[in-house]
C-alpha cells in the first residue's frame, strides 16, 4: 500500500537512529551525492555520520514509503569523505528516480526560502520560524511570510506537423525550447500564454489546452505546461528575450533540445512523436 506523503514541514528533532532517512545536503546549488557512475544516490544519515556537526538549517522535507527525507546546508570549508561528491539537480541521471528528484527540488527551494526570509519584509525585524506550518512570523509586527511560488507558463505551439522552437537570450549556444514566461497579476493562465507568445514571437494562437506541470529545479517557479495551435501571423522575435525562432518537424534537423528532466522536453517530445 502506498504511504501518503507527510506534510509536516519543519523538524526540531532528528532521529539519530533513523539510518534509512535520506539527506539532501546543499552548498549553494551543489548537492551532495554518493559516488556512483551509473545512478544518483542521496546519502543516508549513516553516510553522513561525519558531517552531522557541520550541518546547519536542517529541515524535515517529508515521508514517502516509510522513508524520511531531510535537507540541510553545509559550510564551504568542509572536506568531503571519499565516498561522497558534489552533484547537481540538472544531472540527466535523475530521470530514473523522479520521486526523489522532486524532493530534491523541494529541499533546494525550502533552503533558498529560509535564507531569503530571515528578516521581516515589512519592518526588517529578524523573523521566527513557525513549527506548526511552513512559514515565518515577525515577532515585532506579526507579519507572516510563506514560501513564495512563482507561476510560469510554458507552451508548445503546433502548426500542422511543425512546432515552434525558440532560442532565448539566456540559453547556452544552440539550445532551443518552447515559449515560457511568468504570470502577471490579474491574468488567467490562458491569457498569459497568449500574451507571452505574441510578445516574444509575434504570432497569435488558439485552442490553448493544459498539458501538465512541474517545479523548476533551481528556482521558486512552478512551470504550468500548455499546448496550443497556431492561428495567424509571421514569426517576429522581440530580440530581447527571444533571439531566434522557427518551425521544426520530425523531418527537420533539430537544434539542441532541453534536458529530458524538464517539462519543456516533455512537451516537445509529445508534439514531435
Amino acid at each position: 500500500m502506498h504511504t501518503p506523503e507527510s506534510y509536516i514541514n519543519l523538524c526540531l528533532d532528528i532521529k539519530e537512529d533513523d539510518n534509512l532517512s535520506l539527506w539532501f545536503i546543499y552548498k549553494g546549488n551543489k548537492l551532495l551525492i554518493k559516488k556512483d557512475n551509473l545512478n544518483i544516490q542521496v546519502p543516508t544519515l549513516q553516510d553522513c555520520t561525519l558531517l552531522k556537526e557541520n550541518l546547519e538549517n536542517i529541515f524535515f522535507v517529508g515521508i514517502s514509503s516509510n522513508i524520511s527525507y531531510y535537507c540541510a546546508e553545509i559550510s564551504d570549508s568542509y572536506i568531503l569523505p571519499n565516498t561522497l561528491e558534489w552533484g547537481s539537480l540538472k544531472d540527466e541521471r535523475w530521470i530514473d528516480n523522479r520521486g526523489v528528484y522532486f524532493k530534491g527540488i523541494k529541499s533546494y527551494q525550502l533552503l533558498s526560502w529560509n535564507n531569503s526570509s530571515k528578516y521581516c519584509g515589512k519592518c526588517g525585524t529578524l523573523t521566527d520560524v513557525n513549527y506548526d506550518e511552513q512559514s515565518k512570523k515577525c515577532p515585532n509586527c506579526g507579519f507572516t511570510q510563506y514560501p513564495r511560488i512563482s507561476p510560469a507558463i510554458i507552451v508548445g505551439i503546433k502548426n500542422e506537423d511543425k512546432i515552434l522552437l525558440a532560442h532565448n537570450s539566456n540559453f547556452t549556444e544552440g539550445l532551443y525550447s518552447v515559449i515560457a514566461g511568468f504570470v502577471e497579476q490579474g491574468e488567467t493562465l490562458e491569457e498569459t500564454v497568449k500574451r507571452e507568445v505574441f510578445e516574444e514571437v509575434g504570432i497569435k494562437i488558439k485552442n490553448v489546452t493544459y498539458f501538465g506541470s512541474s517545479p523548476w529545479s533551481t528556482e521558486d517557479s512552478l512551470m504550468i505546461g500548455f499546448i496550443a495551435d497556431y492561428e495567424s501571423g509571421e514569426i517576429k522575435v522581440d530580440n530581447k528575450e527571444i533571439l531566434m525562432a522557427n518551425w521544426y518537424s520530425n523531418d527537420s534537423v533539430l537544434p539542441i533540445l532541453p534536458s529530458k528532466l524538464t517539462i519543456a522536453r516533455s512537451i516537445i517530445d509529445y508534439l514531435l512523436k
